[in-house]
């Protein structure tokens, strides 16, 4: 049995959608699920969570990604516990492993996402628990542009004609593509080690550059950039350990964007 934690939320839909495909045994919970003691939650993956909104938002931010995953720890029982982090803490680091010493200011109200993202895998890691993993996802791209990230923000932007970037063009990071990202989850909770990290990603960088390239083949837009930004470079995410459990993909993630957004712009074409 599965049950899927912030099932409402862009990852934990597919998460569903993909289960209930495979007539998997299947419950789902919102964020304010009180997960209740006297029940076993089978495979609970957690994929409750605040993004962009996370700095107007900072108690429910900690009570999201550090207090909700305490009480589930301490008080509940499962067959296992993913929780979904994410390869943003890698931000200030020198590369994207998995045992690479990470680098967060207190003080930084954008690392506050970091820094409590940390807090819920250390959490996982030091209680003691059985089958407890930690998935790392990378930025995701779905071809329903339903997420609300930043490739959705630019496609967005670029069918108004008026394309604005707050970083440079020659920033870079990793995507993945929706439904790798949830195959090497629940290959994860299948065959990952207990106790582990894995990053989920694609391991290669995408300059933004590059999917403006995609878009302006469909589209027509100027593009300005505002006079404070700077290039935001990611380092290049490892899946070194993801792979090494088996779990592989050879998905072009620049090659389906531009298929992506064709089929988006014939969607609407024809609506």
């Amino acid at each position: 049995m599965y049950t899927i934690a912030g099932a409402t939320g862009f990852i934990g839909r597919a998460l569903v959608h993909t289960l209930q495909a495979r007539n998997a045994q299947l419950q789902i919970a919102d964020r304010n699920e009180a997960f209740a003691s006297s029940n076993n939650f089978g495979h609970l993956i957690y994929a409750i969570g605040l993004t962009a909104d996370f700095r107007s938002r900072p108690f429910e931010t900690m009570r999201a990604h550090v207090s909700k995953i305490n009480d589930i720890l301490e008080k509940t029982t499962f067959d296992s516990f993913l929780l979904m982090s994410s390869t943003r803490i890698y931000g200030k680091s020198s590369d994207g492993k998995e045992i690479t010493p990470l680098v967060v200011d207190a003080a930084d109200p954008s690392d506050l996402y970091n820094i409590s993202k940390l807090a819920g895998e250390s959490i996982c890691l030091n209680s003691g628990r059985k089958n407890v993993r930690v998935a790392r996802l990378s930025n995701v791209i779905d071809p329903d542009f339903s997420s609300g990230n930043f490739v959705d923000q630019l496609l967005t932007e670029a069918r108004t004609g008026r394309l604005v970037l707050r970083s440079k063009s020659d920033s870079s990071k990793d995507y993945i593509h929706l439904s790798d990202a949830i195959r090497a989850l629940l290959w994860i909770v299948e065959f990952g080690a207990s106790s582990s990290i894995y990053n989920v990603a694609s391991g290669f960088n995408i300059k933004t550059s590059e999917i403006i390239a995609v878009l302006a083949g469909h589209y027509k837009f100027d593009v300005e950039t505002i006079e404070e930004a700077e290039t935001q470079e990611f380092p290049k995410i490892s899946i070194g350990k993801l792979n090494a459990i088996g779990y592989h993909s050879s998905t072009n993630v620049l090659e389906q964007l531009g298929e992506f957004v064709s089929s988006y712009s014939n969607r609407k074409n024809h609506a």
